[in-house]
């Protein structure tokens, strides 16, 4: 999808394709964390700290798409 969404870009803002390249990227990691979370890392540490990595991804993409939304919805009321 990410090669899909580079090439054709499907959004009319630009901001729009960043921000979807930058959440299919996002997902990659996070699966690649998860495939980390199961026995192929036998270290009970490493794996603690991967999860504290998700944990941290996850809270940073919420925060940026949230706050991306918060700004187009604070820009459409003060349109208005």
């Amino acid at each position: 999808m990410i090669i899909l969404v580079g090439q054709l870009r499907p959004y009319k803002l630009p901001m729009d394709n960043y921000i979807d390249m930058a959440n299919e990227f996002a997902i990659c990691i996070l699966i690649y964390h998860l495939i980390c979370l199961t026995d192929f890392v036998l270290d009970a540490a490493a794996r603690q700290s991967i999860g504290g990595s998700v944990i941290a991804l996850v809270t940073l993409l919420l925060v940026c798409n949230l706050g991306y939304l918060s700004k187009n919805i604070i820009a459409k009321v003060v349109r208005k």
